[in-house]
């Protein structure tokens, strides 16, 4: 069995949008608007990236073969797949470096009778893909979620260092919410209105929202604080129907929380935007400082991106406290 193009637009999750490019259908987790404010900035090419975006279906197949294209879409050169069968991990695919762009096939054989096959997307690249094929199929069904959930952030939103696109807090909330993930993280973004597209085309039920540790790191105060109010009241704008978490930046393990900045200590500014947060009803903060372990263990060597374990307490602690706020 042969996937057509409406066929495979239904079991991709996390797109908003395709492009057609080199031949490779690219499924993007920003709408054209968004690209195109991207494409004018310092973060160009990184909203290109595949994060959050995986396949998901029921079927009889006995192998899942395709061909792919991997784009660089963050400073980071590797790319991987993350197979599970039936909510298990069964296969973790890909390279540790790559020259930016990379053509391959992926060709798995799964197991027999039928079975609900997900595969996570690289979280760093963009993916696109072309020629589907499930292989001696005779059940195709797209599987359907729960819930939306936006996630609107930064370098640790988007997964940065995370080899395995699953363990991304991102998807792995995802995952235990049963949810749709939009993933709109951008390695070095901060709180910036103009990559909020008013006609946002997913009716979120759950948006998160994980700025400040960059606006901390480089902006003044002026800047840092209008772009900071300007981002939260267009966001409850848009998102004017959605249970909204702004999380406050998590803990450093690098000395910047002895720094003063031209926002002040890196509490100060978690103050700050905790008090703007507040004054928006629709919106809980969550205190993001004891999300991760205050241990090098938990992160990698820069001491500010958690690793894999760091992203499993992060994605657990968020989840116990999304529970306890009772809006969902």
């Amino acid at each position: 069995m042969k996937l057509n193009q409406n066929e495979l637009s239904l079991a991709v999750h996390g797109a908003v949008e395709t492009e057609q490019r080199d031949g490779y259908t690219f499924f993007l987790r920003f709408t054209k608007k968004q690209r195109e404010y991207y494409a004018t900035t310092e973060f160009s090419g990184k909203e290109w990236g595949s994060s959050g975006m995986y396949l998901e279906f029921v079927t009889d197949a006995e192998h899942l073969r395709f061909e792919y294209k991997e784009i660089k879409a963050s400073s980071q050169c590797f790319y991987y797949f993350d197979l599970f069968i039936n909510g298990k991990m069964v296969t973790h695919v890909g390279t540790d470096a790559y020259d930016g762009a990379e053509e391959g096939i992926y060709d798995e054989a799964l197991p027999a009778g039928e079975k609900t096959v997900r595969l996570y997307f690289p979280n760093l690249s963009g993916t696109g893909i072309r020629n589907v094929e499930l292989m001696n199929a005779t059940v195709f069904r797209p599987t359907e979620k729960k819930l939306n959930y936006v996630a609107y952030g930064d370098s640790i939103t988007q997964g940065y260092t995370a080899k395995e696109p699953s363990l991304t807090y991102v998807n792995l909330l995802g995952a235990a919410l049963d949810a749709n993930v939009y993933d709109l993280g951008i390695g070095g973004e901060r709180f910036q209105p103009l990559m909020i597209d008013e006609n946002y085309p997913v009716a979120a039920d759950i948006v998160t929202v994980a700025y400040g540790t960059n606006d901390w790191c480089v902006l003044n105060a002026e800047n840092g604080l209008r772009q900071m109010k300007e981002f939260l009241q267009k966001l409850t704008q848009v998102h004017k129907d959605s249970v909204i978490y702004v999380i406050l930046p998590i803990w450093r393990g690098n000395g910047a929380e002895d720094v003063q900045k031209a926002l002040g200590t890196l509490e100060d500014y978690r103050a700050v935007l905790r008090a703007e947060a507040k004054k928006h009803e629709q919106i809980t903060v969550i205190e993001g400082i004891d999300l991760v372990p205050h241990h090098a263990d938990f992160y990698v060597k820069d001491q500010l991106h958690p690793n894999a374990l760091g992203f499993t307490q992060y994605a657990k602690n968020l989840l116990n406290e999304i529970k306890a706020s009772n809006r969902i």
